[in-house]
């Protein structure tokens, strides 16, 4: 428990001593920006983002759902199939993961395109796109085996939708205009492919709970 609590902390504590260090004097103010909630702060309306904050949720949950589902499952059987099965649950959790840091803390659309401020925002965030479909396709190979089991339309699908979402925002942002037209179509997109991933996600963990389940004699299930 100390090292799982210190391996969440330090991390924490190390960024606020970095924030402390280059904010000097002004480290009290910043550190209430830090700490309060942004539409509090901003004082907007309340209902703002709330698609965006639906969206978190959603795979979020699943992806937690997924990561202890993929550990708790391995340590239950050895069988080669529930192995699959788990390591599946554990790579598509990480890869949710990345997703929901990149979403939160906007890294494709804000942090990435000021670190590099030599390449254009839309290179950047293409090149960001570009990864995740590498990584798609990676998942697909080393794990295709055990995705033919499971509910994998639905996952295909909601990858479409998502992949639909990360298209039409390149496309308004390399054309510059068109976005009234364009935002609808990524949000939606965006919304309803969270919520299909995070569906395939759980049927992915009900699946291997299935599994243990079939292994055990009919009074103990």
């Amino acid at each position: 428990m100390v090292r799982v609590c210190l391996w969440l902390y330090l991390p924490i504590l190390a960024l606020l001593a970095l924030i402390a260090v280059a904010s000097g004097d002004d480290f009290p103010k910043v550190l209430h920006v830090l700490t309060q909630d942004p539409l509090a702060s901003q004082r907007q309306v309340p209902y703002l983002a709330w698609l965006h904050h639906l969206t978190v949720l959603a795979w979020t949950a699943a992806a937690g759902i997924a990561l202890a589902a993929g550990i708790a499952l391995s340590s239950c059987t050895a069988t080669p199939s529930l192995q699959r099965r788990c390591r599946l649950l554990r790579h598509l959790a990480g890869f949710t993961c990345l997703l929901i840091f990149d979403d939160v803390f906007m890294l494709h659309e804000v942090w990435l395109p000021r670190l590099l401020p030599m390449l254009p925002a839309t290179a950047v965030e293409a090149a960001v796109y570009a990864v995740y479909a590498l990584l798609g396709v990676a998942l697909l190979l080393a794990d295709g085996r055990e995705i033919r089991w499971t509910d994998w339309p639905t996952g295909l699908s909601a990858g479409a939708l998502l992949g639909l979402s990360a298209s039409a925002y390149v496309l308004a942002q390399a054309l510059g205009f068109g976005r009234w037209l364009l935002s609808p179509v990524e949000d939606a997109s965006k919304l309803l492919g969270a919520f299909g991933w995070s569906i395939y996600l759980l049927g992915v963990a009900c699946g291997g709970w299935r599994q243990i389940a079939a292994t055990l004699p009919a009074a103990e299930r």
